[in-house]
């Protein structure tokens, strides 16, 4: 309802002038859970048994452990730098007799002084395209796993993208601004962009796994901090909640740390609210699971875990 009637310039009596964030506030939740499902469905298909050693590695760790000991270590010497030369690293290949020669002939053979000879009689071939055909036929089986695996990344940052660019184009009602005096805009300004770092956030940390040490994060929670306080002690400070949650879990230093308890303590003797107090078990929980900052905690797991149903409004 409200947001048909911002278009006629009136002001949503619960969420004022940030109407529009709370929608898309709404979106990234759902986006959240979508990406939690396709992951978890994205990682059980990847994670198969096993310990990733294909055939081909196994083949490659049982020259390697003849390399000090066997006659052939010259051979396999010379088998590298013929996969080198495939990959662009090596600079010249000599042919070998050997473990190479003995290996499926590959439709061009070489020579010891760098010709090609098509004859099936030459007693050496490039060892590259043989150990290309069967590393090809190895990774073939996966491959459909593979393209669904960049698929579902693509959607997902494709969607975060496109949310990120709705925040930032996001810009209260003209309208709305011009009903309000100077003190009324001051906070109503404050609290839209309060929940615009907030979202922004929220996105990073949730969706994209973005750790709360990253540079980034630093910067937009130094920023949303700022909002806050000027909010705190104020007659629209009840909707902090959420905004103090993210910015709380989000501070990796002892004295934020320290600072926001403080601010959680000082809301919660105002408001007595259970949701408060359940945002500041969580958020301490947070800091005890990742005390530097330096991981992804899902913090939507915890709340899961403990049995709890938060409302942020």
């Amino acid at each position: 309802m409200w947001n048909s009637s911002n278009k006629l310039g009136l002001i949503d009596p619960l969420h004022g002038l940030s109407t529009p964030i709370y929608g898309m506030l709404a979106e990234i939740n759902n986006l959240v859970m979508h990406t939690k499902m396709i992951l978890k469905r994205n990682s059980e298909a990847l994670n198969i048994d096993g310990d990733g050693d294909t055939p081909l590695d196994n083949e490659y760790m049982s020259f390697a452990s003849l390399e000090n000991s066997s006659p052939l270590s010259e051979d396999l010497r010379r088998a590298i730098k013929m996969a080198e030369l495939e990959a662009g690293i090596g600079s010249s290949v000599t042919e070998s007799p050997g473990i190479v020669s003995n290996s499926p002939k590959s439709p061009m053979n070489m020579t010891t002084n760098g010709s090609t000879n098509d004859s099936p009689k030459s007693s050496s071939s490039t060892s590259s395209f043989w150990y290309r055909k069967h590393a090809d036929a190895q990774f073939e089986p996966e491959q459909h796993v593979h393209t669904a695996n960049y698929e579902v990344y693509d959607e997902i940052m494709t969607e975060a993208y496109e949310l990120d660019h709705r925040l930032n184009q996001a810009k209260p009602n003209p309208q709305s601004l011009a009903q309000l005096s100077p003190r009324d805009m001051e906070l109503q300004l404050s609290m839209f962009e309060c929940f615009q770092l907030t979202a922004k956030i929220h996105l990073r940390q949730s969706v994209m796994r973005t750790n709360s040490s990253s540079l980034e994060i630093q910067y937009l929670v130094s920023q949303l901090t700022k909002s806050i306080d000027i909010m705190l002690g104020t007659e629209i400070e009840g909707c902090l909640c959420f905004p103090m949650f993210i910015a709380g879990m989000n501070s990796i230093y002892k004295k934020d740390r320290r600072d926001m308890n403080r601010r959680f303590n000082e809301f919660i003797k105002r408001y007595k609210f259970k949701n408060a107090l359940r945002c500041q078990i969580i958020m301490k929980h947070v800091w005890r699971l990742n005390p530097k900052g330096d991981k992804c905690v899902d913090w939507y797991e915890t709340v899961k875990n403990l049995g709890w149903d938060l409302s942020f409004a």
